[in-house]
């Protein structure tokens, strides 16, 4: 005998009712087990090391909180040959004196130092403000006129070129050190 469609209705909505909530059983018992000494348990991690905090909004993570030691190696200073119009030992390049970035740490006032038993006179800082504060070395400026040294800051943002009236004033400046035989360093 055929059930009247009505019946047949009705157990399948049963059916469609019973698997729903054998269903949702077994996922509530499921969870339930994880939370039990009955699961797996929780998951332990290895041990956390130390992380370095979140870098701020400008990009530049301090590099003062990291423990590293400072390069016992002495400042590279690359003398320029200028010959015949100026003396090969008058104008040097190096880098940035007591810079702290990345894996480079200087000490400043080890630098500083250095480049005055060279007998630097003058120095051409082409970094900007925002640069020596990346390079944790933001009084740069200040340490070398504190001892003596003369500074030409023409800042010149990373990546740019100067405009030609700041490449003329540069140029014309560090001729003037190379006649007086002032020994001169770029940065």
């Amino acid at each position: 005998m055929v059930k009247p469609l009505r019946d047949r209705d009705r157990d399948r909505d049963r059916d469609r009712d019973r698997d729903r909530d054998r269903d949702r059983d077994r996922d509530r018992d499921r969870d339930r087990d994880r939370d039990t000494a009955e699961g797996p348990g929780p998951m332990v991690s290895p041990p956390l090391s130390p992380q370095p905090a979140a870098a701020p909004a400008d990009g530049f993570a301090s590099s003062d909180d990291e423990a590293a030691e400072e390069e016992p190696s002495p400042l590279h200073i690359s003398w320029l040959s200028l010959p015949p119009l100026y003396s090969s030992e008058f104008l040097g390049l190096c880098s940035l004196p007591g810079c702290r970035f990345k894996d480079v740490r200087r000490n400043l006032q080890k630098d500083i130092g250095e480049l005055k038993s060279c007998g630097i006179q003058d120095i051409f800082v082409l970094c900007t403000r925002g640069e020596l504060s990346k390079y944790r070395v933001p009084n740069l400026i200040d340490a070398y006129q504190q001892h003596g040294m003369c500074v030409h800051h023409h800042p010149i943002p990373d990546g740019n070129a100067p405009d030609i009236a700041t490449c003329c004033k540069v140029l014309e400046e560090l001729r003037t050190c190379l006649e007086n035989k002032q020994k001169t360093m770029i940065q």
